[in-house]
């Protein structure tokens, strides 16, 4: 019974670790910093530690990172981390769509037939993402 407790806990904390929202987190706390540095440098981020980088918001104002993808449209999840030059929530790629704020720094938005997703503040211009289609 110890032995499934134990195991049941390692499983436990493991999905827990390993989280999107968790994982973001600590990207940007690892890396942050470096690429705040690197975007008011004016350097590339694009290739930054082999993370999938987006440039799809058409002001480069958002420099989004893709750092979990799971299925293929029309079942597909991503989720990963923003910084917003402007501190402000923006939808996955720049799509235009409205966000509505669902509670404390947290919005949502909703596209076309299933295509939605949600955002909430990580830390001063870093924020997490998820959405699916």
């Amino acid at each position: 019974l110890t032995v499934v407790v134990i195991i049941a806990g390692v499983v436990l904390f493991s999905r827990e670790y390993n989280s999107p929202q968790n994982k973001a987190e600590r990207f940007v706390k690892k890396h942050g910093p470096v690429i705040e540095q690197m975007i008011a440098d004016g350097e590339d981020v694009s290739d930054y530690e082999g993370v999938k980088y987006y440039d799809l918001h058409s002001d480069d104002t958002v420099h989004e990172f893709t750092l979990s993808s799971f299925g293929i449209v029309p079942s597909g999840r991503y989720s990963g981390c923003y910084y917003s030059i402007n501190d402000a929530p923006a939808v996955y790629a720049g799509d235009d769509f409205d966000l509505s704020l669902e509670g404390e720094n947290m919005w949502s938005w909703q596209g076309v037939g299933d295509n939605r997703g949600t955002t909430y503040r990580i830390s001063k211009n870093w924020f997490f993402f998820e959405m699916s289609y």
